[in-house]
């Protein structure tokens, strides 16, 4: 290219003689030219050869064309734009020719030096001496080496015994030698898939004649050398999923930022160096592929793709709402970024907020915040922080959270659930750009960092305890304010997740929130395609890529991180760091891929940032109780705004405690599940007793209907029966999952308790217990934690008393002075002076008759409803009584172990005597004993709940006196209170579990039973059924009609699940349906034969041989000739058994008396006898 460097024109030629007299004579290049396309053009400058001299050393005539100028000058630079520069015929010519063909390598040749030069040839400055690295720097190393070792002086690298300048192994990197703007090199590799090097072949540029045979013997073996090198690294086809072609599309290798292209023939060659690469194959309208490739060493490996049609444009109609500006395929500068963010803003709202300039760190670092409006109350909801470009060349996450902003407020215009309940409960807080400065110095393609020191010059890497970065300083700022419960940082360089501690010298490298961040990382890592694999996608860049989820520490680069920060300085806000690239700065194209990959990564990410505790701390009076103090698993918990608090926290079991100095302690067990807020408010009751007056049966009506009529989501009021004088016998039913549909028998899948306020006159203070029970549960649902876990557990059913006429009226000794002694007489009389408590339980119970009315509505109620557990509060006595009333040796029941944990538990919460009751010296074991010690008596509602009924039921004796004070009715009920709650949640006690047929339909009305005990339980109409029982080995039985009775071992640890799935009963008689229907069949089949046989003996008797004769019935010519019956002549066929001829024989007509004899089947012949015992008889004519 250069008119007098004419040493390159004229090996050119002598390379084409060789190569066309050597085909088919030499091996080496009749290989070359079978397999290689070789174009070779010997002078891109003949009007500066015929300037040029013969014998020019160093000059400069005829470098140039016939219009001066320089042709190696003359091509677009890629740093210094050429204006006004005019471009050669030449250069024009060879552009055109460069983009025409699909070279693949290539080298223009020079004189004036001796030495292989690689770009890039200029760098940004224009300075010589720096050296300028292009993407394929060692491949282009690789093919300047292959022509300098095969050459005889190059590698030697002191071109023309120059003193100055040396080139190590004979060749150098362009701009490192020299700066040259507009050369032709540079442009070839950067506008085709031609990999060009220039070659200084000559110390003399235009040398005499002569010694042109010494430089083409120099250099023949280096070009072939060079052209062989064209068939190194990976090539292949590129084929739709038909088989044809795919021109045009590209072909990157990951972490090298240069793609090539393929033919007209979808055929592309990619020179690489030896080792292992991912290569990717895409084009317009398809998927991109990847492939694994170990490059060797002296061949070029073949891989073909095979690209299927894309179906981002489907994907996004299904999953991102069809938002089109998803699937763009190019990074947005700063201002393109704002200006998103602006028309969010615009488009949603009702849910997005584009915070700039609002207050001083909004000024530096942008955001969107994300979220329903709330209308009125306090804003406890999860605060979810996502940042993007905390570091500046590392912008994926820029892209990535603008994306997230897009599809979260489109899924809110389009009514998506999933949205709406996010943005409901969540505020999310969404930073693009933190780096936005680095961003603009960022080189696109930059696949890592040369130094880890680059990390640290980031913002990302500025978070020191002195904060100095303003950008770092805004964001340490914005984390404050905003008190993010969770924050995620989108990041590269690998595919992995990471989290505190970030600090190389941190020691341990662990933290007490380690569960959490587990969490945390998993939830976002098990949702992206790729990050938990088990090869590391982005080993192929690095050998030493981390993956999976760990410490920061670990990588030991990540020094002064945002995420060391955050854990040190500012409590209760934990952060991760998502890193969802390979490389730092991947190519455009990659963006719809990435965002696919990350999308749900993301929404997974926000879900799991409900998972753990929160709530809020309040009195009686609703008012929020700022003093107190919260623990979680005994760590401290900080209350924040209206005492309202959150914490994440791992699944599985965890302690709330909650502390105030001038309020009831309270200590709540929960389990936390995966991705799931566990609502956990308290209400705080006071320590003073309440103010409790006694309900006359009006006052009680009244009282239970407002609470039922307020509350009417929740609870249901109806009535068991009437009692002897027609007053209502009423019970409210709180079910928190039926809503407001009547509640019938068995609807919901829950247990039943039922609490009584006793039985008669002796029990007012129970009735008032009931009372305070039923607004309390009311009061506080919704409010308190405890009291929500109780009612979405358990169905409660609360009877303020079974016999009202006997309470109808308030009690005078109720309002006597504290001198007054009190009655300590158990008395469950009626308004008929019968003892209801006597007559639950009578021979002929199926006879009603005669049973006293409540007696009768309560014997229904129990049949119907099927309560797991019952408690009846009586007066009289103190302690927990279980079954028998009755008179028993021992008192002991089967399941005297399980009723005696059970009423031990009330007992111990309720403070009531552990020993010996403090009326009537009756000896108790862990505050309980056995009714019949207490009060001796049969037909009691107490043995009627175990022996007829599927409910354990206690009588609990709140005092001695049935009818205490007004002004100890407080006491009373502060002190009953944590017991009453704690008996509403003994049901999960045991087990409980499903009866289902083999196709997993639910079977209603199975009877359950315990080996050893007579009690039994039965499934519900959802199969559901609760057995409370100790822990330890039982064996279980079902039965149900029609289906066969199934038996288990179980192993009870508390709360077990046990599952029966029953046979259908196919037997008959017995026996099984086969069985039996062989078994019949048999029978009939023996019966037939024993049938036959008889007919056959019969048959056999009648047709037996006699041996005499018989008179015949008619008269008979026997040996008569004459053929006619009217000449008194007959003729008999005598047959011979023998098969012999019949012979016809005439016989004379006998008498009509004649006899014959009687054969038997046996015969074998016919045998015919005459009798002439009797005389004949002349024949009448």
């Amino acid at each position: 290219m250069h008119g007098n460097e004419a040493v390159g024109r004229e090996t050119l030629l002598l390379l084409m003689q060789y190569l066309l007299e050597g085909y088919g004579t030499d091996q080496r290049v009749t290989n070359l030219v079978n397999n290689t396309r070789i174009h070779i053009m010997a002078s891109m400058n003949p009007d500066g050869f015929e300037a040029a001299t013969e014998g020019d050393f160093g000059g400069s005539t005829g470098r140039s064309n016939a219009n001066q100028v320089d042709l190696n000058r003359n091509f677009p630079d890629q740093f210094f734009l050429s204006k006004g520069v005019e471009r050669q015929p030449e250069t024009l010519a060879v552009m055109r020719w460069v983009k025409q063909h699909p070279f693949v390598l290539s080298a223009n040749l020079h004189g004036g030096s001796l030495v292989a030069n690689y770009p890039w040839d200029d760098n940004p400055f224009g300075q010589n001496g720096v050296y300028s690295k292009c993407p394929d720097d060692e491949i282009f190393k690789k093919l300047a080496k292959a022509y300098s070792f095969a050459h005889p002086r190059m590698p030697i690298g002191k071109p023309c015994n120059s003193a100055d300048i040396v080139f190590r192994d004979g060749i150098t990197n362009g701009a490192k030698w020299y700066s040259v703007s507009g050369g032709m090199q540079d442009w070839n590799y950067l506008n085709s898939n031609c990999f060009e090097i220039t070659l200084e072949i000559s110390c003399q540029k235009y040398p005499p004649a002569e010694d042109l045979r010494t430089y083409w013997m120099e250099n023949k073996n280096s070009l072939l050398a060079f052209m062989e090198q064209v068939h190194t690294g990976v090539k292949g086809f590129i084929f739709d999923k038909s088989g044809n072609p795919i021109s045009n599309a590209s072909i990157s290798v990951a972490g090298i930022d240069h793609d090539v292209v393929s033919a007209a023939d979808g055929d592309y060659w990619r020179l690489l160096v030896p080792g292992e690469y991912l290569v990717t194959a895409h084009a317009d309208g398809y998927e991109a592929s990847s492939v694994k490739v170990d490059v060797p060493h002296l061949w070029a490996v073949q891989v073909n793709f095979t690209l299927k049609v894309d179906d981002s444009p489907t994907w996004s109609a299904e999953e991102d709402f069809g938002v089109t500006e998803n699937l763009m395929n190019e990074y947005l500068n700063n201002s393109a970024l704002n200006a998103a963010m602006a028309d969010i803003e615009n488009k949603y709202k009702d849910v997005a907020e584009f915070l700039a300039n609002d207050n001083a760190w909004s000024m530096k670092v942008h955001s969107l915040r994300m979220g329903a409006q709330i209308e009125s109350g306090i804003d406890n909801r999860v605060r979810v922080l996502i940042l993007g470009g905390l570091y500046g060349a590392q912008p994926v996450g820029r892209e990535l959270v603008i994306r997230l902003a897009r599809h979260l407020g489109s899924g809110w215009a389009k009514k998506n659930r999933e949205v709406q309940k996010l943005l409901q409960d969540t505020q999310i807080f969404l930073v693009p750009a933190v780096d936005s400065k680095g961003f603009d110095k960022a080189e696109a393609g930059m696949c890592g960092y040369s130094r880890p020191s680059e990390l640290q010059s980031e913002v990302g890497g500025s978070f020191t305890t002195e904060i100095i970065d303003e950008y770092a300083e805004a964001t340490a700022n914005m984390l404050s304010q905003i008190k993010p419960h969770a924050v995620l940082s989108l990041e590269s360089g690998g595919i992995f997740m990471r989290f505190p501690h970030d600090d190389p010298s941190a020691n341990p490298p662990t933290t007490p929130d380690e569960t959490v961040f587990q969490f945390l990382t998993e939830a976002y890592a098990r949702a992206h395609p790729t990050m938990l694999q088990s090869e590391n996608p982005c080993l192929v860049l690095n050998k030493q890529a981390p993956s999976g989820i760990l410490h920061g520490q670990a990588l030991g680069v990540y020094k002064n991180s945002l995420l060391e920060y955050t854990y040190n300085n500012l409590h209760d806000i934990l952060m991760v760091a998502a890193h969802v690239s390979c490389c730092n700065y991947p190519a455009g194209r990659e963006l719809t891929t990435l965002w696919r990959q990350n999308k749900d990564s993301l929404l997974s990410f926000i879900h799991a940032a409900h998972q753990g505790v929160a709530g809020q701390v309040i009195n009686e009076d609703g008012q929020p109780v700022p003093s107190a103090k919260v623990y979680v698993d005994s760590n401290v918990v900080e209350l924040k705004e209206e005492a309202t608090f959150r914490k994440l926290l791992p699944t599985g079991a965890h302690t709330l405690k909650v502390i105030s100095n001038d309020l009831e302690n309270k200590t709540l067990n929960f389990v936390v599940e995966a991705h799931k807020e566990t609502p956990a408010s308290v209400t705080m009751d006071s320590l003073k007793d309440s103010s409790i007056m006694y309900h006359s049966y009006y006052g009680t009506e009244d009282k239970i209907r407002k609470l039922s009529s307020n509350y009417s989501k929740i609870s249901y009021l109806y009535s068991i029966g009437r009692s002897a004088q027609s007053r209502q016998i009423m019970a409210l039913e709180i079910d928190v999952t039926q809503g407001t549909e009547p509640q019938g028998i068995e609807q919901s899948n829950l247990p039943s308790v039922a609490v009584i306020g006793g039985l008669g006159k002796s029990d007012r203070g129970g009735k008032e217990l009931v009372l305070e029970l039923a607004k309390y549960l009311l009061s506080r649902y919704g409010h308190d934690a405890a009291v929500n876990k109780i009612l979405k557990n358990t169905k409660v059913h609360l009877v303020p008393t079974l016999n009202p006429d006997s309470t109808a009226d308030i009690s005078e000794s109720s309002k006597q002075d504290k001198g007054t002694e009190c009655d300590m007489k158990i008395n469950t009389k009626n308004s008929n002076g019968i003892e209801l408590d006597t007559h639950f339980i009578v021979k002929g119970m199926e006879v009603e008759d005669s049973s006293p009315p409540e007696v009768s509505a309560v014997r229904k109620w129990m049949t119907d409803h099927k309560f797991t557990l019952a408690l009846i509060l009586r007066g009289g006595a103190q302690g927990v009584a279980v079954p028998y009333s009755a008179l028993h040796e021992t008192f002991l029941s089967p399941d005297a172990q399980i009723f005696h944990k059970l009423g031990a538990t009330y007992s111990a919460a309720a403070g009531l005597p552990q020993d010996m009751s403090a009326c009537g010296n009756i000896k108790l074991v862990n505050g309980t004993t056995y009714d019949g010690v207490i009060n001796p008596h049969s037909g009691s509602l107490l043995d009627c709940f175990y022996e007829h009924s599927t409910t354990l039921a206690f009588n609990v004796y709140y005092g001695c006196c049935g009818s205490p004070r007004e002004e100890v009715l407080g006491h009373l009920w502060r002190r009953h209170k944590v017991g009453l709650l704690r008996f509403l949640t003994l049901s999960s006690i045991g087990a409980m579990g499903y009866v289902t047929d083999q196709n997993n339909a639910p079977l209603l009305g199975a009877m359950i039973k315990v080996e050893g005990s007579p009690h039994t339980v039965l499934s519900l109409d959802h199969g559901t059924w609760w057995r409370p029982l100790v822990p330890g080995a039982h064996t279980l039985t079902v039965k149900l009609d029609g289906y066969l009775e199934q038996t288990k071992l179980v192993q009870i640890m508390g709360g077990d699940t046990v599952i029966f799935k029953l046979k259908r009963d196919d037997r008959v008689m017995g026996l099984p349906r086969m069985v039996f229907i062989i078994l019949a069949g048999s029978i009939m089949l023996l019966l037939m034969i024993c049938c036959l046989c008889i007919a056959t003996v019969r048959s056999q008797q009648q047709r037996r041989k006699v041996y005499g004769f018989h008179q015949l019935n008619h008269s008979v010519d026997i040996f008569n000739d004459s053929s006619s019956a009217s000449e008194g002549e007959t003729t008999t066929d005598l047959i011979s058994v023998g098969g012999g001829a019949k012979n016809k024989i005439k016989k004379k007509r006998m008498s009509s008396r004649s006899y014959h004899d009687l054969v038997s089947s046996s015969s074998d012949e016919e045998e015919f006898f005459i009798k002439d015992s009797v005389p004949p008889k002349k024949t009448q004519r």
